[in-house]
């Protein structure tokens, strides 16, 4: 085929996994500079992305952890995603909003993802016309929806494709030392959602490795596989250089990111999440089905596993293969699918509940979150759907087969989504220029680089559940340009000043804030379990001064 053809089909792809994202997110009751996810982990994630756009990385930020300053190389979070960290400073280089960058970078990961996944899929020997309906349904997979902004990092597994590429071409003997390898590989080590994609793709590329020697019996066929591993470990150790740096010079803090063995079985994968339908089903019997289960069987975020009717066919058909190929039925039928039916099996033994990942965590766990195979799964799946069409393509009229593949794209796109994927719009525009306008009320009134207490403490990262939100406090820091806040300094470290003073009585509190250079306090009335009536209180009894109150009476500001 002609590149002008190739590359009209590949924006063909780009074309339809847009259409989708536009659709299935209503994009256009939307507004671009309010985020898609407001809360939580989507909070966090907006803060370090502006981080990234003010300072050009992510480590250090001196308007967080007033009064020494923010440093993450304890919580180096986004070290396994060079690359988006460079999109994020570029980004920054044409504006200084962070809700509109990321909301952004989410909607490309639709175009994007597509256009990755057609190419992987034409190097698997699947059509043109084919590759477009497997892209786009790859592309609209739930859980792209439901990890969403919350799951930045996550939703951006467009690599996911090219990991699974390089362990099937490692399995096929296919796969060869060079640049274009080297490259495929880092790329995977460069947007690895968090380190996830990439240590999966190891995990994939070492079983396909050990089932080709196995096969061939030639020790040569581990060299390409050692080659990929290698790779992807050098630009990750290249990436987490500065916390190795720093860890060695300052000891590690056993405060932060601990992980436990026991976390594999809590954030595993169920076989059940793989095949029920999505939550909020079109179709109200599915759907109620599906509520049904989720109420009586405890969840985790293994839910976004779902993987909709097309790639569930897929699945099914891989797991007979596996059968097939124990009992020696069909070997010719089945020839073309082995590989990947391997290689979905080795996904989920070792990513269910009770599978091998628990075996693995207690070597290491700082990968607790098996159930994330899900999206490897999902790719070996709709690839087989995509091989099926291909041998009912000599079966049917040039027609029929385009008919065949514009339901299986129309049907499949409705029945991976529903209305729970779609953003609350309107509220999340009211909380976030509610915000906006108090924090910059607050900023309007103090000077320049003034540092900011802010009450009750939040340990941070991974603070404990309370009766808010979690990363709340990073909304200061995300409506403010100039001030300095108290939030955010590394628990386990000498410089969390917060953790040493914002929990003690108001006595104790206001002179050391003082003493330390803050300005102001502001309480979030909403993090305390009274409503801060008691905070209120003891700090109107030290300082002799009514606060100025911010939207719904939730926020109050005291001048020091």
């Amino acid at each position: 085929m002609s590149a002008r053809r190739e590359a009209a089909f590949a924006a063909a792809a780009a074309g339809l996994g847009s259409l989708g994202a536009t659709i299935f997110l209503r994009l256009w009751d939307a507004d671009a500079r309010v985020p898609f996810s407001y809360s939580g982990d989507g909070t966090l994630n907006l803060t370090l992305i502006k981080t990234v756009m003010e300072r050009g990385w992510f480590y250090e930020n001196q308007r967080l952890g007033a009064p020494s300053g923010q440093q993450l190389y304890d919580y180096p979070v986004l070290s396994g995603d060079g690359l988006h960290v460079v999109f994020f400073w570029l980004a920054g280089l044409f504006t200084d909003d962070p809700s509109l960058v990321m909301n952004v970078f989410f909607v490309l990961t639709f175009p994007v993802t597509a256009v990755v996944t057609y190419f992987v899929l034409r190097r698997l020997a699947i059509g043109p016309e084919v590759a477009v309906v497997i892209a786009v349904l790859y592309t609209l997979t739930p859980y792209h929806f439901m990890r969403g902004e919350v799951h930045l990092f996550l939703a951006a597994y467009y690599v996911v494709p090219i990991g699974a590429y390089l362990a099937l071409s490692v399995l096929d003997g296919r796969a060869r030392i060079g640049l274009a390898t080297a490259g495929l590989a880092a790329l995977v080590a460069l947007a690895s959602g968090s380190f996830y994609y990439s240590a999966f793709t190891v995990l994939l590329v070492a079983v396909a490795a050990l089932l080709r020697f196995f096969v061939s019996r030639d020790r040569r066929a581990l060299l390409p596989a050692g080659f990929v591993v290698g790779v992807i470990l050098a630009v990750s150790l290249v990436q987490l250089a500065p916390t190795i740096v720093y860890r060695v010079a300052n000891g590690t803090n056993e405060e932060v990111a601990k992980r436990y063995w026991f976390e594999s079985e809590n954030y595993s994968l169920r076989l059940t999440q793989l095949l029920l339908p999505v939550d909020g089903h079109r179709i109200d019997t599915l759907a109620s089905r599906k509520a049904e289960y989720t109420e009586q069987i405890p969840q985790n975020e293994g839910r976004a596993a779902t993987l909709g009717i097309v790639a569930a066919v897929g699945f099914l058909w891989l797991l007979a293969v596996v059968l097939l190929a124990v009992v020696g039925a069909w070997s010719g039928g089945i020839a073309r699918y082995r590989g990947i039916a391997a290689l979905t099996l080795a996904s989920v033994l070792v990513g269910t509940t009770g599978g091998l990942a628990t075996l693995l965590a207690v070597a290491w766990p700082q990968i607790r979150a098996w159930n994330r195979l899900s999206i490897f799964i999902a790719f070996f799946a709709l690839l087989a759907v995509g091989l099926l069409l291909e041998s009912l393509r000599p079966r049917l009229p040039a027609l029929g087969f385009g008919a065949l593949l514009g339901s299986l794209l129309v049907l499949g796109a409705l029945d991976q989504t529903s209305s729970f994927f779609i953003p609350p719009h309107a509220g999340l525009a009211a909380d976030y220029r509610a915000d906006q306008s108090w924090y910059r009320s607050v900023e309007g009134q103090l000077a320049a680089g003034a540092s900011v207490v802010q009450l009750p403490h939040e340990p941070y990262p991974e603070p404990p559940l309370g009766p808010r939100p979690i990363y709340e406090p990073a909304k200061a820091y995300l409506h403010t340009s100039d001030l300095r806040w108290s939030w955010g300094a590394m628990r386990g470290r000498p410089d969390d000043w917060s953790a040493l003073y914002a929990t003690r009585p108001a006595a104790e509190l206001v002179p050391a804030a003082r003493e330390a250079g803050f300005e102001a306090i502001v309480v979030d009335k909403l993090a305390y379990p009274d409503g801060g009536v008691a905070t209120e209180s003891d700090l109107r009894q030290v300082l002799g001064t009514e606060p100025e109150r911010g939207p719904e009476g939730r926020y109050l500001l005291w001048r020091l």
